[in-house]
């Protein structure tokens, strides 16, 4: 399960998000950064992304694949650091 992303400082002219959850401090647990999930096309105009959105995707969210090969958001239990987020705006595509 997903957990609720507050999203903060987005431009209004944002049109989409991107975000990458990836674990960089997993390098010495399993030889590389873990990705627990990657998904597009966020809605911009967001101030949240919802709890669970990687089972339940709002509008026209694109999702890739994990380290698991799903699509799915996925943690062994909770982490004991502050992880990395990563968000990146983008263009519309006509």
């Amino acid at each position: 399960m997903s957990f609720p992303i507050r999203l903060e400082n987005v431009p209004t002219e944002t049109k989409s998000l991107a975000l990458t959850l990836i674990d960089y401090d997993a390098v010495s647990v399993c030889g590389f950064p873990w990705i627990h999930w990657v998904s597009c096309d966020i809605q911009g105009s967001l101030t949240e992304i919802p709890e669970n959105i990687s089972a339940n995707p709002v509008g026209n969210i694109k999702q890739g694949k994990n380290s698991f090969s799903s699509n799915f958001v996925w943690r062994k239990r909770p982490a004991n650091h502050l992880p990395l987020y990563r968000t990146n705006s983008a263009e519309a595509r006509s």
